[in-house]
């Protein structure tokens, strides 16, 4: 059982040299999570306003204002989830 351990950590240590090298920089790591969560912001952006729209036209409604009102939580539960991951991939790339 040991050799076979040893045997797959050689091969994993000792990779195939054709597989490209990828050089990724604190700045580049951040600045592709900035673009993502610029695109996630806005679409919780959006959904808010859809919810706000659908919560107008609802006409009173239960099951319409139940759903607006799930549509608004959600996205504003999505933007603070996003806000968090911001902050904490901030303070993990400035550590680092």
């Amino acid at each position: 059982m040991m050799h076979l351990f040893t045997t797959l950590l050689a091969a994993a240590y000792n990779a195939p040299s054709n597989i490209p090298k990828v050089n990724l920089t604190a700045s580049s790591v951040s600045g592709i999570f900035s673009t993502v969560l610029a695109i996630v912001g806005a679409l919780c952006v959006v959904f808010i306003i859809v919810g706000g729209i659908n919560y107008v036209i609802s006409e009173g409604d239960s099951g319409k204002v139940t759903k607006a009102k799930h549509t608004i939580i959600y996205a504003i539960t999505g933007l603070i989830v996003s806000m968090f991951a911001f902050v904490i991939v901030r303070f993990v790339i400035g550590s680092v």
